[in-house]
């Protein structure tokens, strides 16, 4: 993989005078070799987005469509209601005491998209107006760290800010300070993640200091080197956010993503964000479920790629967009129903905790039957003096108590707020969770949200009706009935099995039974309402949390990982396997609750479990013809898994010991193992 465009651009800047004949002509034969359009199925794909979010109110949202709008065969609009509610929200954000630099320059960069001054903005029914600029200009813009940073300098695009030469050049050298080798990872529980999201942003916010400024030069070529080391075979950068953000980047800096490939595989990183396309052709997915953030940026990337035409392209820069004063205006709205005090009541409780303290200890509140998530936050806020920022618009940004305030990106990239309802993470957003009698609610901030199965903020944009982390019914999503548990827990093949959940992807899957056998007790849950995902990787997280579910043990005693957190929704689980010897994590310490499982390593777990239990483990040498693949640590669970029928191998004989699992299979070989334990 070759920075070509880059280095192009380096070199039309010192020999624009010498060479621009030559160099214009090698240009035009590159251009003309080189793949740069969108598919028809891509396109139909961009279009199918764009109506879906027409009427999302959402700031980011609200710059997509604007984007989008550049497209010459756009097909949608956004609508005035959520172009307004947008600008509503920037204002709010514009005024609030509490925003952050990161938080005032997305609302540079979204109200000059939308064609509004940042530097004359009204409040309802004020004639004082408000200067976004001039607050960005005095705002700290790395009190929350250098992820802020890229989006300051992007800020500085749209025209209002004016940031002195003087002043680049410290943003810059911050980012130097952080690149982490351009990958501008970060430490978190003694593990180094890289953060290709950063890394891109970085790119895109000093692509157009690239011709003048050396500096802006050796970082883009240090992260372009580390994106090359981070693309998997895929194409993809593990999600289809980080793949539409890696995209913009390097659109940005004059790289064609169709040819920013895996060395091996030759998948592009397009061929790695479309291949998070969802099945309905209207979104992206994230771990298998339908996904608001996924679908948003991913959006953004397909509008960009749109409008690429093998020339650099910042998406970002709207300098040249009129504009004119912006004003906060009601939205035509049903009002809601005058407060009736008949109205039933429930009892629901609820806890609100940062990474490092409480700020709200488990406390019972009433709301209305049939209230959701949202109105509890806010009536527990409200009553305890603390603020939350954008939970009207259905996303939790930030939170403040007693003059501290913890917003998303504070602690890195990925972090913010999440929730759980009674020790589970929720699946969609906070407006669409009804909750019932009794249930318990739990707010908490984590420093990377992809270790957690939580939707971030709490997302319920109204897309597909559950927005971030998918969902499309506006109630509570349908648990297994629970049993009582007696003093000594049976087997849970004994269990009084409750009604099977409905999921639509596995009516016609070959491990149906086992789907329906699992997820009718309780221990495998859908990744998203409706949904179960069979063919999803399975994970180090989802097998423990699976064997502690059929365990029914208690947790005793705190983990022992260095990089599982309190809050993690697996938490629990890896600390009971380490407690009961099922796994001891790596050599280092940590756990890898996202590392995916092999077959071999699945049957490992599965006979530790065995042994726990009391159960004969001895078998005769299993015969694969595959045999001398498998693991010396694995060949005695393998032989006592094929022994005891819980698994019979591939089709073609086979073990397949270093594939990976899936959780169609696990689903298969904890129903034989139950059934086999009666």
């Amino acid at each position: 993989m070759k920075k070509t465009k880059l280095l192009a651009l380096i070199l039309a800047f010192l020999m624009l005078i010498t060479s621009a004949g030559v160099f214009a002509e090698d240009q035009t034969q590159e251009n003309t070799q080189t793949s740069y359009q969108l598919s028809a199925e891509a396109k139909l794909l961009r279009d199918n987005i764009a109506q879906v979010l027409a009427d999302v109110e959402d700031d980011w949202t609200a710059f997509d469509m604007a984007l989008y709008q550049k497209v010459s065969e756009a097909d949608y609009c956004m609508t005035d209601s959520a172009k307004q509610a947008a600008i509503n929200s920037c204002i709010d954000t514009a005024t609030s005491d509490t925003a952050t630099a990161s938080d005032l320059a997305r609302v540079e960069i979204v109200l000059r998209a939308l064609g509004v001054d940042s530097q004359e903005l009204y409040t309802y029914d004020s004639l004082e107006p408000i200067n976004n600029a001039l607050a960005l200009q005095n705002a700290d813009h790395t009190a929350s760290g250098y992820y802020a940073v890229p989006w300051v300098l992007l800020a500085n695009l749209q025209g209002n800010l004016n940031l002195h030469d003087e002043e680049i050049s410290a943003l810059i050298t911050v980012l130097q300070h952080n690149s982490a080798g351009g990958t501008f990872g970060y430490e978190w529980e003694g593990t180094q993640y890289p953060d290709p999201d950063t890394a891109a942003t970085v790119l895109a916010a000093l692509a157009t200091l690239c011709d003048t400024n050396d500096s802006s030069i050796a970082l883009c070529e240090e992260i372009l080197t580390a994106l090359e080391g981070m693309i998997s075979e895929s194409g993809s950068f593990g999600s289809a956010n980080s793949d539409a953000m890696v995209i913009i980047g390097l659109l940005a800096i004059g790289e064609n993503p169709y040819e920013f490939k895996h060395e091996t595989s030759g998948k592009s990183v397009v061929d790695g964000l479309l291949s998070s396309v969802n099945e309905a052709n209207n979104g992206f997915t994230f771990w298998g479920a339908d996904n608001f953030m996924a679908t948003e940026q991913g959006f953004r990337a397909l509008v960009a790629l749109s409008l690429y035409e093998g020339d650099a392209i910042n998406i970002y820069d709207f300098s040249s967009r009129e504009v004119v004063p912006g004003r906060q205006q009601s939205i035509d709205e049903q009002l809601p129903p005058e407060e009736d005090t008949e109205i039933a009541q429930i009892t629901v409780t609820m806890t609100i905790k940062t990474d490092a303290v409480t700020w709200l200890e488990e406390t019972e509140m009433q709301i209305a039957e049939n209230g959701t998530v949202y109105d509890a936050l806010i009536g527990a806020a409200e009553a305890n003096g603390i603020t939350v920022i954008g939970a009207d618009q259905g996303y939790v940004s930030a939170m403040t108590k007693d003059g501290i305030t913890l917003s998303e990106f504070d602690r890195g990239t990925n972090s913010g707020w999440l929730y759980k309802v009674n020790g589970e993470d929720a699946k969609i957003g906070l407006k669409d969770y009804v909750l019932s009698e009794g249930d318990v609610v739990l707010w908490y901030y984590v420093a990377d949200w992809k270790e957690s199965a939580g939707i971030l903020g709490g997302y319920g944009s109204g897309y597909g009706g559950g927005g971030f982390g998918g969902g499309s019914s506006s109630s509570k999503p349908k648990e297994p009935e629970k049993t009582e548990e007696p003093e000594e827990v049976k087997p849970p093949a004994e269990l009084e099995k409750p009604e099977v959940p409905k999921f639509s992807d596995t009516d016609n899957h070959w491990a149906k039974d086992g789907i329906d056998y699992v997820t009718s007790l309780g221990i495998m849950n859908g990744v998203v309402e409706g949904k179960f995902a069979p063919e999803e990787k399975l994970t180090r997280g989802m097998l423990v949390t699976m064997l502690y579910r059929l365990s029914g043990d208690e947790v005793t005693d705190e983990s022992g990982f260095s990089n599982v957190a309190d809050n993690a929704w697996y938490a629990e689980s890896a600390t009971w396997a380490k407690e009961k010897g099922i796994t001891s994590g790596y050599g280092d310490g940590t756990f890898g609750a996202n590392d995916e499982v092999t077959r071999e390593q699945l049957v490992v777990f599965l006979i530790r479990y065995a042994e726990l239990m009391g159960m004969n483990t001895e078998a005769e040498k299993a015969d694969f013809e595959d045999s001398n693949d498998i693991s010396d640590w694995a060949q005695n669970a393998i032989n006592w898994a094929k022994a005891f029928g819980i698994v019979s191998g591939r089709d073609d004989g086979n073990f397949d010991p270093k594939g990976d699992a899936t959780r169609g299979e696990i689903a298969v070989v904890f129903m034989r193992f139950c059934e086999m334990s009666r």
